[in-house]
């Protein structure tokens, strides 16, 4: 343990965001295991790597489930169907690096609510440059400091 620690070095902080992240990953493991029987197949036929074919099985996936959308009447039920598929695809693709994208809109929102135009723009892509930076951050650090940081992509 003290190795492992020691190969943190200055980025000790970020270790907890990391061990979450296995725990997710192996929290959801059952569904990912039933979804990467498509991804496999879509790999194995047309020669991607897995992370090629996961990103064509979303999309295809999401396209064909948003055609139900014109199917439900109700638009509060339109609208945690496309939400709760958008979210689970966003997880599935993106593991919880997705979370940096939901902390970004739901951190931006309110600022464009309250504040008037003018300065909500201003505030608004500021906020949202800090938000990327520190995601893009933790990515550039995950190349660094582990051997395999394919679950972020």
């Amino acid at each position: 343990m003290q190795v492992e620690d020691e190969a943190w070095g200055n980025f000790a902080f970020l270790k907890p965001i990391d061990d979450f992240q296995i725990h997710f990953m192996e929290w959801i493991k059952p569904v990912t295991d039933i979804l990467d029987i498509p991804v496999n197949l879509i790999a194995s036929a047309t020669g991607q790597d897995s992370g090629t074919s996961t990103w064509i099985f979303a999309m295809v996936s999401v396209f064909v489930l948003s055609l139900g959308l014109s199917l439900i009447g109700n638009p509060r039920c339109r609208k945690w169907y496309s939400t709760s598929i958008g979210l689970f695809f966003g997880f599935y693709v993106n593991g919880l690096g997705y979370s940096f994208v939901l902390l970004m809109f739901t951190s931006v929102y309110p600022v464009m609510v309250v504040l008037p135009r003018r300065q909500a723009s201003i505030v608004g892509t500021i906020l949202a440059l800090i938000m990327l930076s520190l995601g893009n951050f933790y990515v550039w650090y995950l190349g660094l400091g582990k051997s395999d940081f394919s679950f972020v992509f």
